[in-house]
């Protein structure tokens, strides 16, 4: 059985602090930060784009190619981040090459996601989506404390999978990323439905 320990929400003090020192190459819109939450280690702040494309080389290239990495990302908007207004949950299973995101929404982003979107869109949780899954399930890790899975249909090559997470980062809006097909799922990382696939 995989497991891990779930890691809580940062502190508003330490957001704060993090978003005073802000450099030139600031992601996305000015006062945005992104908090990323790894099971079972400290939070990270990243506020700059080289702070992404460096966690990113660490997770892709240089640690280790076994196992798996659960993590969740949220853009902080204003002055409360302990309260998450989007969360984009990835799921990284090294052996097989895959990994899966989850993608939703709560708050006041709703109603700009409903706007810019649709109300669809606010209102659900929503995986990752390959018309041409693999063949295998490779079980990617969705929540590591349950545990709970991905369904195979939600597993994307990383080549692919990397994008997806630098969209994220670099667009700062928290807004669902576009550079991967999405299908309704549960917070489990499970399909709410079923999906017909290869």
């Amino acid at each position: 059985m995989r497991a891990g320990r779930r890691v809580h929400s940062p502190r508003g003090v330490e957001a704060h602090r993090v978003l005073s020192q802000w450099q030139g190459d600031a992601l996305g819109q000015e006062g945005r930060v992104v908090a990323l939450k790894v099971f079972g280690r400290p939070p990270l702040y990243l506020a700059t784009t080289s702070d992404v494309q460096k966690y990113l080389d660490e997770i892709f290239h240089e640690e280790k190619k076994t196992g798996y990495m659960t993590a969740e990302c949220q853009v902080i908007h204003g002055s409360d981040p302990e309260i998450p207004e989007n969360v984009l949950q990835v799921g990284i299973d090294y052996e097989s090459g895959y990994g899966a995101v989850l993608w939703y929404c709560d708050g006041e982003m709703r109603e700009r996601v409903a706007v810019d979107s649709s109300p669809d869109v606010a209102e659900h949780v929503w995986v990752s989506w390959n018309p041409s899954p693999p063949e295998v399930d490779p079980q990617v890790l969705s929540d590591p404390w349950c545990p709970s899975y991905f369904n195979r249909i939600s597993a994307i090559p990383l080549d692919v999978f990397r994008s997806v997470i630098e969209e994220y980062f670099r667009s700062g809006t928290g807004f669902r990323p576009e550079g991967v097909q999405w299908v309704k799922g549960q917070f489990t990382g499970e399909l709410y439905e079923e999906v017909d696939s290869q």
